[in-house]
């Protein structure tokens, strides 16, 4: 595979592994220094926030001076220091004011690696399927480790995670064949292209759905009876079998269209909603985990390849980080909002009807977006 492989294998392990150990649990942390529910909240809500705006002025920044490396560098090494500083923080505005700028250069690092990892020589696929790995098992370990010592613990573990990520990310070299591309000018051409547009809206009702699983997963698994315990594996296991079907998506795309492969992940994800808004038993829940796995794994990666291939050279990185900060995460607060509204008023069981509903929007959408001529993205 080569050493530039592996060196992309210790980034996107490393950077995931520290994403699970650190934001699943944030909420448990802060209540246990006595946050109320709307402080944590708020917290979170504002983190988010942060990344929406931040997402897609890096993004720029990068495809304006192509300095991949250093920016991706420098994001990793503030993040950490800044997630050192909030360890020692204890008053409530302090701890928000920390979280939030944390955030802002934490947000980026994800979707910058993603438009790098995209000008390698080596599959797409093959390479992200290792943050699913890293992702799966960092939330599993940080769980383990942090119900012996403490649950402050996910401090060091974030920061030793990026650590190797970080030392992993210098090693590799980046090749640049690609010219600067004047801001104004580039989103110009981006917000002209009508399939990226499109492709941004179905995000919205397709992706939205995909986070904010994570969020009702718990309540609809012990709603149908699971227990706490269970809820752990179950997400063990779905970040698990989305790594498999990344890694497959290379040699599928080779006889499947890119369309139809996002058509396929997003079917499949109405069907797996509907499924679950009918309450199966924890069982079924969890032993059908490898659905999620097909549905999620083909998607992340099939609309990253798409972006890339729907957008000029020059502008990857900008499209990629408006897509993360629109598609991915607006929809997610504002399908968060909406699931938890539904939930209160109806019962989480029509929460994910109306997650199935937006799904089967974006199916609707994606339709569409077959029926537009693709732009020359090399002129």
């Amino acid at each position: 595979m080569g050493r530039t492989y592996y060196r992309y294998v210790g980034v996107y392990t490393f950077t995931y592994f520290a994403l699970a150990s650190f934001l699943p649990f944030l909420a448990k942390y802060l209540g246990n220094m006595g946050y109320t529910e709307t402080q944590i909240g708020t917290v979170a809500a504002v983190g988010s926030l942060a990344g929406l705006v931040s997402r897609p002025l890096m993004g720029i920044v990068v495809d304006k001076t192509l300095k991949n490396k250093e920016i991706i560098l420098a994001l990793i090494g503030i993040s950490m220091i800044f997630a050192a500083v909030m360890y020692l923080a204890k008053d409530f505005l302090l701890v928000l004011t920390i979280y939030t700028v944390m955030l802002f250069f934490l947000s980026p690092v994800n979707t910058l690696i993603d438009a790098t990892a995209l000008g390698s020589h080596h599959g797409f696929g093959k390479l992200r399927q290792w943050g699913a790995y890293g992702f799966a098992f960092g939330s599993l370990i940080t769980g383990i480790i942090a119900s012996q010592f403490g649950i402050q613990v996910i401090f060091l573990v974030f920061v030793g995670a990026n650590t190797i990520s970080l030392l992993s990310f210098r090693k590799i070299t980046i090749k640049r064949n690609i010219k600067k591309t004047n801001t104004y000018k580039g989103i110009h051409l981006l917000l002209q292209n009508k399939r990226y547009l499109l492709f941004v809206l179905c995000a919205i009702f397709m992706h939205g759905t995909i986070t904010a699983n994570n969020t009702y997963f718990g309540p609809l698994y012990t709603t149908a009876g699971g227990t706490i315990a269970g809820i752990g594996v179950a997400f063990f296991l779905f970040a698990g079998s989305e790594a498999p079907f990344m890694s497959l998506s290379d040699r599928i795309l080779k006889k499947v269209k890119l369309e139809d492969l996002i058509l396929i992940s997003i079917l499949i994800s109405i069907l797996k909603l509907y499924w679950y808004s009918y309450l199966p038993s924890p069982l079924l829940l969890v032993v059908t985990f490898f659905i999620h796995g097909i549905s999620t794994g083909f998607y992340i990666v099939a609309s990253i390849k798409f972006i890339n291939e729907n957008t000029r050279p020059e502008l990857t990185a900008t499209a990629l980080s408006l897509y993360a900060s629109i598609g991915t995460g607006l929809s997610t607060v504002l399908c968060n909002y909406l699931g938890g509204v539904v939930a209160d008023h109806y019962g989480i069981i029509y929460t994910y009807k109306l997650f199935a509903a937006f799904a089967t929007i974006a199916l609707i959408i994606m339709l569409i977006i077959k029926k537009v001529k693709p732009i020359n993205v090399n002129t």
